[in-house]
Parts: C-alpha cells; sequence; structure tokens
C-alpha cells in the first residue's frame, strides 16, 4: 500500500491567484502523486501553471478553514517553482508537474 501524505497544497492560476487546500499526496517512488478531483480549482491551476507547494501544517486551523471558506493565511513565495507556500508551515515541498494522467 503507497504511503499518503496528508497536506495543504497551494497552487496558482494563469493570473497568479492562489487556491489553498487540503490534499493527500501519494508517494510513488522518488516522486509525490497530486491527484485532485475533477473538475476542481486545483486541477484547473495545475492545468494553468504546472507547480504545486505541500505545505506541512500542525494548525489544524488551516485544513479547518479549507472546509469553511477561510482561506486566507499568511503566504510567502516558494524558493523554487512559481507558487506560494504557507508562511508558518512546519515544513514544504515545492513540486512541479511531470506528468499528467487523465482520468474521468
Amino acid at each position: 500500500m503507497p504511503r499518503i501524505v496528508e497536506t495543504v497544497v497551494t497552487t496558482t492560476d494563469g493570473a497568479g491567484t492562489v487556491h489553498i487546500a487540503p490534499l493527500g499526496l501519494i508517494e510513488d517512488g522518488d516522486g509525490w502523486i497530486i491527484a485532485p478531483f475533477k473538475p476542481s480549482r486545483t486541477h484547473d491551476n495545475l492545468a494553468a501553471n504546472p507547480f504545486a507547494v505541500a505545505s506541512h501544517t500542525d494548525d489544524v486551523r488551516v485544513i479547518a478553514g479549507c472546509i469553511t471558506g477561510r482561506r486566507d493565511w499568511p503566504l510567502v513565495p516558494a524558493s523554487t517553482v512559481e507558487g506560494v507556500r504557507l508562511r508558518d508551515a512546519v515544513s514544504h515541498w515545492e513540486l512541479a508537474v511531470e506528468r499528467v494522467t487523465e482520468d474521468d
């Protein structure tokens, strides 16, 4: 069974508008599978800007806020990809899309 890491993923659309969503990343060898629902803003954003940042947080308010509509958490620019991360994350991973497999 693959390891799934629950995290908070930030993506941006073509205009740079940020979307924050809780998402489980699936370990795949040396990489990670991001499998957003289709349709979703995360899916659309990754198509427009193929980068994501997975912020690992111990603040459950961030996850709850994503569900209840509060998504105005402090953000800072990512270091190596075009995107942002949660400022107060414990750690983060900066990810680039290498391959897309569509699945209805």
